[in-house]
């Protein structure tokens, strides 16, 4: 908040309550994260400083362009099936623990290689959306979890809000 106060002065206003609230909304970002996300907002021409859910949304794009991309992923995953039928236990020790997951383990790797072209297509999609609802469900738990550390720190009295 230092930051944004040093760039647009008195339009913004640096209360206990607003702080509390901005490290609610935060907790599950790192200081870097924060710290690249608000550089990167202060980059773009703006005549009002950015709201903590602005901060937040680009904290979420930079975890995203970090992540790594499925198809990526999944051209591993098929040449790694494509020698399963006998070594599937060395091609799983090859890949990563997110791809081995969403594959089904060895069994998973065994089964592209037994697998039709027509075949390959539909465990792609499943491989895909196993992948992502994995990603999208270790990034809940981290937030539910720092959200969880956080919120006993909020201390709003009802009389004043009302």
């Amino acid at each position: 908040m230092l930051i944004l106060r040093a760039e647009y002065g008195n339009k913004v206003v640096c209360t206990e309550e607003r702080v509390n609230v901005w490290q609610v909304v935060l907790a599950h970002s790192s200081y870097n994260e924060a710290q690249l996300a608000v550089a990167k907002l202060l980059s773009e021409a703006r005549a009002f400083p950015p709201s903590v859910g602005e901060i937040n949304q680009e904290v979420i794009k930079g975890r995203k362009a970090e992540a790594v991309d499925w198809s990526e992923l999944w051209n591993t995953v098929a040449k790694a099936g494509s020698r399963s039928l006998y070594y599937a236990e060395e091609e799983a020790a090859k890949l990563s623990p997110e791809a081995l997951k969403a594959i089904g383990g060895t069994d998973g790797l065994k089964e592209i290689a037994k697998s039709t072209p027509e075949h390959i297509a539909v465990i792609r999609a499943q491989f895909r959306q196993r992948l992502e609802v994995g990603t999208e469900s270790q990034d809940n738990q981290a937030t539910r979890k720092n959200l969880l550390r956080s919120l006993p720190k909020i201390n709003v009295n009802v009389k004043e809000i009302g």
